[in-house]
């Protein structure tokens, strides 16, 4: 048993941050989500969403260059031209849920990015800014707003959750989540080492399994 009361913003830091998922990433960083994720260096980000801003500035900035010397294509210089190839961009992302593959993912999260460009633009650049143009507007408005609410429990319902039928242990204490775990032991180590090496102890059991046992006292004072 600890001597003393243990320190709540260390032990808060430690638990919060054991299965919190890192920045920017949105997923567990365990080897189930290999294909949910993107790499660079030891930062992990969430491939969809990665994909997804990547076709957005892509097109920006196409539609930004083009624009500059006055070439922005026919189809897009119409509402419904550019509504209509947001539509198709969009109805890929649609099948996704059902078509985990890496490759399949990148190319249609990117594809959403495009659409969402494609509809903005044609929202904003071709309709009339009158009374009926204002109207329509507003109508796009709350479709693209429920369309984004519907599509997301549409995913939410049908993406299949790698963590259902992983063999590696429990999340966040399983094998394919050490390297995150090693570096939350070093961080920890870093942080309350030297004052408090017993929590530190308590922490490397915990997460490596120790089959030794540590009595935590919980105090609620009045």
């Amino acid at each position: 048993m600890w001597p003393h009361f243990r320190i709540q913003n260390d032990t808060d830091w430690f638990f919060r941050r054991l299965g919190k998922y890192p920045k920017l990433a949105h997923h567990p960083v365990c080897e189930c989500f290999d294909d949910h994720l993107i790499r660079f260096g030891g930062r992990a980000f969430c491939l969809g969403c990665f994909c997804l801003a990547s076709g957005i500035v892509a097109t920006i900035t196409a539609l930004l260059a083009l624009h500059l010397v006055s070439k922005i294509p026919e189809v897009l210089q119409t509402t419904w031209g550019a509504w209509t190839i947001g539509v198709l961009l969009y109805a890929p992302a649609m099948i996704q849920p059902f078509w985990q593959a890496r490759l399949a993912k990148i190319i249609f999260r990117t594809a959403l990015g495009v659409s969402i460009v494609s509809l903005w633009y044609g929202t904003i650049f071709t309709i009339p800014w009158d009374f009926p143009g204002l109207t329509l507007n507003l109508a796009f408005l709350l479709a693209f707003y429920w369309t984004f609410r519907l599509s997301l429990k549409f995913r939410e319902r049908h993406t299949h959750n790698p963590l259902v039928d992983c063999e590696r242990g429990c999340y966040p204490l399983c094998e394919g989540n050490r390297r995150h775990l090693e570096r939350l032991l070093s961080d920890l180590r870093q942080r309350c080492g030297e004052s408090d090496p017993e929590f530190v102890r308590f922490a490397e059991g915990f997460i490596n399994g120790d089959e030794s046992t540590v009595e935590v006292e919980h105090f609620i004072l009045d």
